[in-house]
């Protein structure tokens, strides 16, 4: 079978996006654990989709579930960013521990109202978007290339504003603070954008488990990424579309007793194979210095 070239250019844009959010979220917070799972992203893109959901439902809104997400993420970025943008920066780094705990804690907050939401639904025989779990590009609209399209635009001139500020911050925040790099604002602004980036497949295609955690890792196995941080954002993240491509290629063409596999639900099976893979390999070199 043939697959559409559109639906393979959304999954490329796609693989960028969250390959580009897992690095911000690594390099900016200094943590290799970090994510947008981790660090609330996608539970705040799914808490999106789910008021889109419920709103569509109790009025009877003829509108299709992808675009009002979307739009409905873009409310909730903005005050979002207008709130935290009026508390005034006292320290001159972000807390990053707090910021990761915060973003587990919303996490599993939102994943226990998800369960409740989807056994009401069940109850009450009304359909309810379970598949948003496991990110799939098998229902994609020419329309939603337009948005993905300007968001790549904004990723591009994002780095070349601040790239240079995060190779600094990779370096050491002292340095980076030693140099004139206003470090907060910096990290601010890099977390807001691996959160847009997110939110952006979230709303569109559901949940891919684990690729912003595991893709920057896998990359960092390759010499001449691990050596340049320029590289991880720009080459770097072109693998990780096409590895994202490669990925609905082959659940397009190997189908299971012809149900096509979400491609979201590979990636929970893969990405978790191999971050124990990669942690366990760490591990035992650290025993052996």
């Amino acid at each position: 079978m043939e697959i559409n070239s559109l639906r393979l250019l959304l999954a490329f844009f796609a693989g960028i996006f969250l390959t580009s959010s897992g690095s911000l979220s690594q390099n900016t917070t200094q943590n290799s654990l970090a994510s947008p799972s981790t660090l609330g992203f996608d539970a705040m893109a799914v808490f999106a989709v789910l008021v889109s959901h419920g709103l569509l439902t109790l009025f009877n809104l003829n509108i299709e579930l992808t675009h009002f997400s979307f739009l409905i993420f873009n409310a909730c970025f903005l005050l979002t960013f207008l709130c935290l943008k009026g508390i005034s920066l006292k320290s001159a780094q972000l807390d990053m521990k707090i910021i990761i705990l915060i973003g587990l804690g919303f996490n599993l907050f939102i994943g226990a109202i998800f369960s409740v939401v989807q056994f009401l639904f069940i109850a009450t025989n009304t359909k309810f978007p379970t598949g948003l779990w496991f990110g799939s590009f098998k229902f994609y609209q020419a329309i939603e290339l337009l948005p993905f399209i300007c968001v790549f635009l904004l990723l591009i001139i994002f780095l070349y504003k601040n790239l240079s500020s995060l190779r600094l911050i990779s370096i050491g925040i002292p340095f980076a603070k030693g140099v004139g790099v206003e470090v907060a604002k910096t990290q601010r602004r890099s977390l807001f954008v691996a959160y847009y980036l997110t939110g952006v497949v979230i709303c569109y295609f559901g949940v891919f488990s684990f690729i912003s955690l595991v893709f920057p890792h896998i990359l960092r196995l390759l010499p001449f990424i691990k050596s340049d941080m320029r590289k991880e954002f720009t080459i770097g993240a072109l693998i990780g579309g096409l590895i994202m491509m490669l990925l609905d290629f082959l659940v397009y063409n190997f189908d299971f007793y012809g149900a096509e596999l979400p491609v979201g639900m590979i990636s929970s099976v893969l990405g978790s194979f191999m971050l124990i893979s990669l942690l366990g390999r760490n591990y035992f070199k650290s025993l052996q210095k």
